[in-house]
Parts: C-alpha cells; structure tokens; sequence
C-alpha cells in the first residue's frame, strides 16, 4: 500500500503537471503563481480522498473508490469535459487537475499487491 505522503506528493506532482499542459494547451496562456499554488493544494487533498472516505483500516479496504471502475469514468468524464466547447475553459482546468490528483491516488494503488478490483 502506497503510503499516505507518496500519495500527497504524487497527486500534487500530477496536479501540477496537468495544470501546465492544460493552462497551455486550452486556456493557451501562461500558468499563474496562484494556478500553481491551487494545484498543490487541490492535487495533494484530493489524492487523500479515498483513504479518507475508504480508510485503509485492513488489506481489503478498498471500496469503489479504489476500483478500476471509477479509474474508467474518471477518464470518460475528463474526455467529456476537454470536447465540451460549450464548458469554461478555467472549469476544464478544475476538472482534469483535481481528476489527476484522484486518478493519481488510483494508479499507485494499481502497483500493490491488492492492486485494484474491477469494482466493489
């Protein structure tokens, strides 16, 4: 099991990142200092929510909020919400940075022993 500051530090290097790319690529401007300093604390929160909604009490804590299942509509719903033309361009940040915080916590919890179920 990934431990609780792997999983801080991984959502927010992940946040950060995507912050980058996506204030580039869509917003097609320069990340802020307060863009930046937003992700940390999004990416490094939201990568702590699993455990702290399925608290990591015993091997077989995890729920739906570690499953492969919410790993797919993560994916699908960030997908939705880049093609959607219609969604601010800031929202579309929001989205995806606090999804690769949350997808974050999913992916290194897929390199355990446990691994990740299909679903719960």
């Amino acid at each position: 099991m990934a431990s609780r500051n792997a999983h801080i530090f991984f959502g927010i290097i992940i946040a950060v990142g995507i912050y980058f790319i996506v204030t580039k690529y869509i917003k097609k401007k320069s990340p802020t200092l307060e863009g930046v300093v937003l992700s940390v604390v999004a990416g490094g929160l939201i990568a702590l929510l699993p455990d702290i909604i399925e608290p990591p009490l015993n091997p077989n804590h995890r729920g739906f909020l570690h499953s492969l299942t919410l790993l797919a509509i993560m994916f699908y719903g960030n997908k939705k919400a880049l093609e959607n033309f219609n969604l601010d361009p800031d929202l579309k940040i929001v989205i995806t940075v606090l999804s690769g915080g949350l997808i974050s916590h999913l992916a290194l919890d897929a390199f355990t022993p446990k691994s990740l179920p299909l679903i719960k």
